[in-house]
């Protein structure tokens, strides 16, 4: 009951059709990955320091495009109302 192609091989996308069943293949590099190409792919995979800004009505460091924590104020307007 195997299906062959004109070059003897088993064709996967037949047998998938007939029954009804999706075949995935699995990750399986050909060679090895030496320490150093893997290590300088992985590079890039640093930490960044997170940018912050001055608030232009307090003046306190806050994160952009964010409600400043210290005045709830966004955008000079004041968007939540923080107890002193």
């Amino acid at each position: 009951m195997f299906l062959l192609t004109k070059q003897g091989t088993l064709s996967i996308m037949v047998l998938s059709v007939l029954f009804k069943e999706v075949y995935s293949m699995s990750i399986c590099p050909k060679n090895k990955s030496s320490k150093g190409r893997r290590d300088s792919r992985r590079a890039n995979w640093k930490m960044a320091a997170a940018t912050l800004v001055k608030c232009p009505k307090c003046g306190s460091l806050m994160m952009p495009h964010r409600v400043c924590k210290n005045c709830g104020t966004y955008n000079k307007k004041e968007i939540v109302k923080v107890e002193d």
